[in-house]
């Protein structure tokens, strides 16, 4: 393995991994002066499984297997996982079924 520096992966606890957060919300008037940020759980717990996360999700994320890391409840249903896994420019043939002939065409 050589030493390429990885991207980050998050795990949910009952959705497994993803890679993008899509919004921030920014209130510069809101202060909170006791707030005290929380410390999440550790979903895997040997170096070990981080790395084998990491390598799935840097090497394959095609696939969508670094989805399954931490054992999550749900998942992302076949046509979600299709479309994620297509490069940009060829998604829009996995929703044009869906957006001509109604939602009854996602699983």
């Amino acid at each position: 393995m050589d030493a390429k520096k990885f991207i980050g992966l998050s795990l949910h606890p009952i959705y497994g991994g993803h890679f993008a957060f899509r919004s921030v919300l920014i209130f510069p008037n809101v202060l909170i002066p006791d707030f005290r940020e929380s410390v999440p759980r550790p979903i895997l717990k040997e170096a070990s499984e981080v790395r084998t996360a990491l390598e799935k999700f840097n090497y394959n994320w095609k696939d969508s297997g670094f989805r399954d890391f931490g054992n999550p409840s749900r998942r992302y249903s076949t046509t979600q996982m299709e479309f994620f896994g297509r490069p940009v420019a060829e998604r829009w043939e996995v929703l044009r079924p869906w957006i001509e002939g109604g939602a009854k065409h996602i699983d």
